[in-house]
């Protein structure tokens, strides 16, 4: 599989309304949900990383101080995950080689390194240019997209996922089953499930 041609934006700008606090930063097998995030991408194909930061920047800033990321501000946090995304692909779009961006997020940590091999992997054996996460009937993140379709990923508004621009283009999308995507972490309730003896066992 060719590798270090796909890029990884980790989006880490949300105000955590639900969580109370910022939820980057809670400990998770004696690291943070972040680093624990930044970790699981070094371990894969994907490089380089970029993390995009919002709420919360300057805490979640000196949580990235010597991994191996880019840290991307992005100033409109406040108007929705749309904006997060414009900053992480206009990011990586603006390095040379990368064909490709894996969109993941901070709270999914029981997404594996192996998990994101498997949608790059994807991507080139079916050749499609937009691979996302299948569960719990639906789909999402992580999430590939293909340089092909940045600008359009770019130009979304506010609260805008990258699911409109899926929309326009289903005939080059295709999925990969990932139930351990359906787990994240937004209320205290998720992370007390997380981090209970019960949940690690089964785990």
């Amino acid at each position: 599989m060719p590798s270090r041609t796909v890029g990884i934006a980790i989006l880490a700008a949300g105000g955590a309304r639900r969580m109370g606090q910022p939820k980057q930063l809670l400990p998770f097998r004696e690291q943070t949900l972040l680093r624990h995030a930044v970790e699981t991408a070094a371990a894969s194909v994907c490089q380089p990383i970029v993390v995009v930061t919002g709420a919360y920047a300057e805490l979640v800033s000196v949580e990235l101080e010597a991994l191996p990321v880019t840290v991307a501000h992005n100033t409109d946090w406040a108007s929705g995950i749309g904006s997060s995304l414009r900053v992480a692909i206009r990011t990586l779009g603006a390095v040379n080689g990368v064909e490709g961006v894996v969109i993941a997020l901070s709270d999914q940590p029981l997404v594996t390194a192996d998990a994101l091999n498997g949608i790059v992997e994807t991507h080139y054996r079916t050749g499609k240019n937009i691979v996302a996460s299948e569960y719990a009937d639906t789909f999402g993140v992580p999430l590939f997209i293909g340089r092909r379709f940045f600008a359009e990923v770019a130009a979304l508004d506010g609260d805008e996922g990258a699911r409109r621009v899926i929309a326009r283009h289903l005939e080059e999308m295709t999925t990969v089953p990932l139930v351990d995507a359906t787990f994240d972490v937004d209320t205290p309730v998720d992370y007390e499930r997380l981090t209970s003896a019960s949940w690690r066992n089964a785990t």
